[in-house]
Parts: structure tokens; C-alpha cells; sequence
């Protein structure tokens, strides 16, 4: 099909020869034509099985993404409270955590506040919102009255990289036990006989007796007295002299008259120590000799009620050291200092001892022995090899070597002299 425009001319352009009209019409006239032409064109292209021009969508604005929160860790509770509970008990308990972030979580440490309560294998990483259970178990074995501990979580929770939970309850005892260990703090008198008391309160509503208490150290006696006949009592726990200075351990066990109840333990210390004490008990130096002034301090202390003088110090076995005796407790407290001079030295094969006298009638002198490192003498140095000569024999004389002369300037060296 075949469009024909003809465009007649209408006007003549003056100054001679036809030309076109140029007015506004003439410009309508020719747009409707060209507006005309093409859907003319698309009809035709319609017709002949050509497909129209894709239409384009316009491009829709991109959606803001939302911001990364990173892992976060939450637990379904914070506080665990156990109750009740008799001594002795294991209590268990599981705390419920999951990761409510969208990266991955990182349990990096579970600590308890104290070795009684321990913590299961727990799930080190969680996805986002991946859930586990952290478990744990409380001994109150040792524990009476209320009962509060806690456990520390961190991890790479953003904003929150620890967690504290706590556990808490009421541990109750069948036998109450006041204090629960005897302490006898420094005794110095190895005669005296001191005496320790123990409250056993019956917490049960049934009455209870004991058997005659049992210790298992002959330097301790003890005797069980009824207050209050089935509910209370009192332990009494007494030395038996004469003792020995250090420290002495017993356990005092007591049996209850029904198989309901479990024997009642008290552990006793007891710590005997010199009236006069003296430390340290030797001074040590470097290796000598000293490369400079060498400054070291002795304590004496006095436990009694007896008023202790210090008198006549010196050094044995060595010169110039400087001695200074300084009262700071007047009768109980001495600090005694001493200056080691430079290049001082130990003498080989004796003893130097600081020695001072004292008012005691059982402790009259204090010495201190001085010592002083050795350093490991040097190795000698290690013979050398015997040659490897020819061995003489007997009647037979070696030639002596013979020497080539000296070559003059530009002549080459000679061969072997032949002997």
C-alpha cells in the first residue's frame, strides 16, 4: 500500500519563481502529514507480521537495605533460684540462650564465681536464631543459709560482650555446726591446755542423741555436753600438753544415735610456734666477690608478754659488715639491718654467722647463717692429641731434612731434592 503527499504551491515568493507557503498552516499541514505517515507505517508493519516496539518500564526506584545488627544473645531467664534444699545436694539447672541477631554468635567463655558450681559442654557457635541450653551444676556441700552464686558469659554479642546469671536458694542443714573448723593461732606456751568450743544445733523435728565423740590425734581431747537435750549441744575441743612446736591437725567425729542423719565432722588446726621467731632464717648472697654494696634486713619478733631485749651483735668470720639494730615495737618487734660491703667474699672453708644475745631464758643468743652462691669453677682445658710421628726404632738414626735452596728472582722453582 502506497501513500502519495502532494504539496501544492499556493503563494509566490516575492522576487519571482513559485515557491512553498511558509506560514503557520503550511507547519500544521505538514506535521499531520508526517504523524499520518507513520501510523500508516505501523499499520502496514502490523500487517506484514512485524512485532511493535517493546515498551520500556520506567526504572523504579532501588529499596533502602536494612542495617546489619549483628549476633545478640538472649537468655530466657537471668535468675535461678533453687529453693530449698538440704546440704549436700547437687542442684542442676539450664539456663536457654539463643542468637536473635543475623550473624553468627560466639559463646567465647562460661566462668562460675567459685568451684562449687561447674558448667556442662556448651555450644560455642550459634546461626542466627539458633537456640541451646548452657547447664549447670551447684554442690552445696559446704554451704549453709542463704546461698548466692554467679556465672559470667561473654561472647560476640554486639553492644553486650557479657552476660552475668545467678543462681540462689537456701541450703539447709539436718545439723548445724558453729563454727564448722577449731583454730588455735599460734600457741606458744607448750604447757598450757587451751580450750575451743563447737554449737551443734538439731534442725530436725525428731530428737537426736550422739556417741561419745572420737579424735584422731592424741594432742587434742574432746567432750560432748547436752544443752538442750535432743536439739543442741556443745562441743568442747582442748589441747594436751606438752606440744611440739609446728602445726598439728585432727578431725572430731561424732556419730548420731539414728542412721537418718550423717556423721557430724569438725576439723581442728592448731599452729604452735616459738615464743621468738627470727626471719629469714639464713641470709644469701650473690657470687663474690660483691660488685657493690649488698643491703639485707632480719626480723625478730616476740609472741609473749614477756619484754624482749636484744644486745651484742656482730658478724662472725667477717669484717666490715655494718650492723644496725632497730627497736620498732618496743619488747616485741626488732628489725635488725646489715650492709655487705663491695668485693666482700665468704671465706673459703669457714662459716660466717650474724649472732645477737637476747634476755629469754629459753632463747639467749640468735644466730643467722650467711651464705653465699659458689660459682662452678672452669673445666681445664682439654689436652691436645699426641702427634702422629713415625715411632723410633731402636740403633737407627732419622736423617735430618733436607732444605732446598733459595730460588733467585725469575727462575722457576726446583723439583723434589732427591735424598
Amino acid at each position: 500500500m502506497k501513500s502519495t503527499l502532494n504539496l501544492t504551491p499556493t503563494s509566490r515568493i516575492p522576487g519571482g519563481g513559485r515557491g512553498w507557503h511558509r506560514g503557520i498552516g503550511g507547519c500544521r499541514i505538514a506535521w499531520i502529514s508526517l504523524a499520518w505517515i507513520l501510523a500508516d507505517a505501523g499499520r502496514v508493519g502490523a500487517a506484514e507480521g512485524f512485532p511493535p516496539a517493546p515498551v520500556l518500564p520506567s526504572a523504579a526506584p532501588a529499596a533502602a537495605s536494612p542495617a546489619a545488627i549483628g549476633p545478640r544473645l538472649e537468655f530466657d531467664r537471668l535468675t535461678y533460684d533453687f529453693g530449698r534444699v538440704a546440704a549436700g545436694s547437687v542442684v542442676s539447672c539450664e539456663f536457654v540462650y539463643k542468637n536473635t541477631g543475623d550473624q553468627v554468635l560466639e559463646i567465647r567463655d562460661v566462668r562460675p564465681s567459685c568451684g562449687c558450681t561447674t558448667a556442662s559442654n556448651w555450644k560455642r557457635q550459634l546461626a542466627p536464631g539458633e537456640s541451646s541450653q548452657l547447664a549447670f551444676q551447684l554442690n552445696t556441700a559446704n554451704f549453709s543459709g542463704p546461698l548466692h552464686k554467679t556465672v559470667m558469659v561473654t561472647s560476640s554479642a554486639a553492644g553486650q560482650p557479657s552476660v552475668v546469671l545467678q543462681l540462689q536458694g537456701t541450703v539447709w542443714k539436718p545439723i548445724d555446726v558453729t563454727p564448722s573448723y577449731v583454730i588455735y593461732s599460734a600457741i606458744t606456751n607448750l604447757q598450757a591446755a587451751e580450750t575451743r568450743s563447737v554449737r551443734i544445733v538439731n534442725n530436725t523435728d525428731d530428737p537426736v542423741d550422739f556417741k561419745p565423740p572420737q579424735i584422731n590425734n592424741p594432742r587434742f581431747r574432746a567432750e560432748l555436753k547436752a544443752v538442750r537435750p535432743g536439739k543442741e549441744f556443745e562441743l568442747v575441743i582442748q589441747t594436751v600438753p606438752p606440744l611440739a612446736y609446728g602445726a598439728i591437725q585432727a578431725v572430731a567425729t561424732l556419730q548420731p544415735s539414728t542412721d537418718k542423719l550423717p556423721p557430724v565432722q569438725v576439723t581442728v588446726f592448731a599452729s604452735v610456734v616459738q615464743p621468738v621467731q627470727v626471719n629469714p632464717q639464713h641470709i644469701v648472697l650473690p657470687a663474690g666477690p660483691l660488685p657493690n654494696v649488698q643491703a639485707r634486713s632480719i626480723i625478730v619478733r616476740n609472741s609473749t608478754e614477756f619484754a624482749l631485749k636484744l644486745s651484742n651483735p656482730k658478724i662472725l668470720n667477717a669484717e666490715n659488715v655494718t650492723v644496725t639494730v632497730q627497736e620498732t615495737l618496743a619488747g616485741k618487734v626488732f628489725n635488725i639491718a646489715l650492709a655487705f660491703p663491695a668485693l666482700f667474699e665468704v671465706p673459703q672453708g669457714k662459716n660466717v654467722l650474724f649472732s645477737i644475745e637476747t634476755n629469754h631464758p629459753d632463747f639467749p643468743r640468735i644466730e643467722v647463717p650467711v651464705l653465699q652462691i659458689r660459682l662452678p669453677s672452669a673445666p681445664a682445658p682439654a689436652a691436645a692429641p699426641p702427634s702422629a710421628a713415625t715411632p723410633a726404632i731402636p740403633g737407627l738414626v732419622s736423617p735430618a731434612p733436607v732444605i732446598p735452596p733459595p730460588v733467585p728472582p725469575g727462575l722457576p722453582a726446583p723439583g723434589p731434592v732427591p735424598r
